[in-house]
């Protein structure tokens, strides 16, 4: 997973604005590194476990325990179908 791309100030920018060591933070944190680049990087995730003061493990164990944390890039538009019972049922495997 290559962040080569990623500002580091970028990054710092974004947990500045976190208190440094706020371990009941880490979610919010994951939220805004994601909300800036539309996925987690490595960097983002490694910069973040420092700041908040967590083992990077850590981080990552909750950052792929939600399905809304993506570790790889995404596009800007993602679309999804809704295979639910009440979708199905609807048709949306058609």
């Amino acid at each position: 997973m290559s962040s080569s791309r990623i500002d580091p100030k970028r990054i710092d920018e974004i947990l500045a604005r976190h208190a440094k060591g706020a371990q009941g933070n880490l979610v919010n944190v994951l939220h805004d590194l994601q909300a800036a680049f539309r996925y987690l990087p490595k960097d983002a995730l490694i910069g973040a476990a420092e700041h908040l003061e967590v083992p990077a493990a850590h981080l990552y164990g909750v950052a792929t325990f939600y399905e809304g944390f993506h570790l790889k890039p995404r596009g800007e538009h993602v679309c999804t179908v809704c295979m639910g019972t009440a979708c199905h049922v609807r048709g949306s495997p058609r």
